[in-house]
């Protein structure tokens, strides 16, 4: 009927949802105070082949090795610009780094660490706000810019779990009105891999809880457990329930908990 192919048409016109993933590693930094991250550029392969394993295409933006404040910023902006203006589409963000807790920054920032941030004996804290990305500015950029109706950031650091372990994403923060937003909205998680006063939870299979955690919900344990419906596929709300469940869990079998 006419009715039925003007529907098609705007179907066709519209195009079928997409799933995007946006991948960072940061292995190598200029700082003494920072060590080498060896394990990162193999935890960006495993995480890459698991996604696209579920649909998701890897954005060519995606980068290992070194990545400056003012870069890894920009990227993740460019990413939530250009792939999550649609209500339809998904994203995930995964960044494995260093990280700072702000427990230890002299005005209670946590932050994500880059090639060139400066931290040292001989260095001041403030230096941080200079030459790191504040956590707080991931989470303005989810909770604002994107439209994207399933969107993840998932972030491996050293740090950084105080900032994010449940929808209101914010759960300590002094960002309030940032809080109350996303924890208003479905489907959006940040979240991290360890508490704010642990380092980073390795030693499972040469990586971090949360990318093996991920690595398994990906293979379709997502999907079956926790809030999965069981579907064949894995979700992004899905993966998000999942690693919020099973990152505590395994943190305590590898005795990090």
């Amino acid at each position: 009927t006419e009715r039925s192919a003007t529907r098609q048409e705007i179907i066709t016109q519209l195009g079928p949802a997409h799933s995007y993933a946006l991948l960072i590693g940061i292995s190598d930094f200029d700082n003494a105070g920072w060590h080498r991250l060896e394990g990162v550029g193999p935890e960006i392969q495993k995480i890459g082949g698991a996604l696209s394993a579920q649909g998701f295409t890897i954005v060519p933006e995606s980068h290992t090795g070194r990545m400056d404040h003012a870069a890894l910023k920009t990227a993740i902006e460019r990413f939530f610009s250009t792939y999550g203006q649609k209500a339809e589409d998904r994203l995930v963000v995964y960044v494995a780094t260093h990280g700072y807790s702000r427990d230890l920054d002299t005005v209670g920032v946590n932050y994500i660490i880059t090639h060139d941030t400066e931290i040292g004996a001989n260095i001041d804290r403030d230096s941080l706000y200079a030459t790191a990305l504040p956590m707080v500015a991931i989470s303005n950029a989810i909770a604002t810019r994107v439209k994207a109706g399933k969107a993840a950031i998932f972030l491996d650091t050293c740090y950084s779990g105080a900032f994010a372990v449940d929808d209101s994403v914010l759960r300590d923060s002094r960002d309030d009105t940032v809080g109350k937003q996303m924890s208003h909205v479905s489907g959006r998680f940040i979240l991290a891999g360890s508490s704010s006063q642990e380092e980073a939870l390795d030693g499972v299979d040469g990586h971090g809880v949360l990318t093996e955690v991920l690595l398994k919900g990906l293979s379709g344990d997502a999907d079956r457990q926790v809030a999965g419906n069981h579907d064949g596929k894995v979700s992004v709300f899905e993966l998000g329930e999942y690693a919020k469940a099973k990152v505590p869990e395994l943190a305590k079998q590898v005795g990090h908990g």
